[in-house]
């Protein structure tokens, strides 16, 4: 605080201020209103602006929520806080008690809803081979991608197949949806496979750079168990496929 040049003689004597502007601010809340930082006119502007987001956007007026506390299981969220969003990703902090009973926080990611596709015909299956930002490596896996607002996962994994492959599908096997980190990431997948294949033009996304990886059915299966595959869901997919045809050989 004193870095905004406010004082503890100043904080003070602004005191019967502050309660006023908490009040505001609580009534704002909880009638679901933006609130209005230039009504509270007595408090300093540093103190002010301590109270709106700084970020390197445009400073908005902040809105604040407030939530009756309620159960989570053995938890109990006594209030949420959104820290972070953008079209794939959100970050909340939520202020808990513990099942032990005592306060605590805990943090939960949100990641756009996605699915996963393996495609396959005869004993080949066709998988993709790309560098991920995150694990900074490249990884070999089935076609994944995010699910756009509206859309089943059906048509959204058909729609990844065909713009990271170039690759139509006739036959369709939906498999299960799996949460690939149950602890702190909220990331359903639909998981599939895909069969009577033909192939065409990709239509990739600038950040895309994905190579085209064939291999046979027993290859793949081989490659999950030594970790040479280590995408969850595309583990899961490939091993559902090699228990299918192991029980059709």
């Amino acid at each position: 605080i004193t870095q905004h040049g406010i004082t503890q003689h100043s904080i003070t004597q602004h005191s019967k201020t502050i309660h006023f502007c908490n009040a505001y601010f609580s009534s704002k809340s909880l009638n679901g209103d933006s609130l209005d930082f230039d009504s509270c006119d007595p408090l300093q502007k540093p103190l002010r602006s301590l109270l709106v987001s700084r970020s390197h956007h445009k400073v908005r007026k902040t809105q604040m929520t407030f939530h009756s506390p309620r159960q989570h299981g053995p938890w109990t969220i006594n209030d949420s806080k959104a820290v972070y969003r953008d079209p794939w990703l959100s970050v909340r902090v939520d202020d808990v008690v513990r099942p032990d009973g005592l306060p605590g926080t805990y943090s939960v990611v949100g990641i756009k809803p996605g699915v996963c596709v393996v495609a396959w015909q005869g004993d080949t299956v066709f998988l993709t081979s790309e560098f991920h930002y995150a694990v900074g490596r490249t990884t070999v896996e089935g076609v994944s991608g995010g699910r756009d607002e509206g859309e089943s996962d059906l048509v959204a994994a058909k729609r990844e197949l065909k713009e990271e492959l170039g690759i139509t599908a006739q036959v369709w096997q939906p498999l299960m949806t799996v949460d690939p980190f149950t602890a702190s990431v909220v990331s359903p997948t639909a998981l599939f496979l895909a069969s009577g294949l033909e192939f065409g033009k990709r239509q990739l996304e600038g950040t895309e750079q994905i190579q085209m990886v064939e291999r046979s059915i027993q290859q793949a299966y081989d490659d999950v168990c030594a970790g040479n595959i280590s995408h969850a869901p595309s583990c899961l997919a490939i091993m559902t496929l090699w228990i299918q045809q192991q029980q059709f050989d």
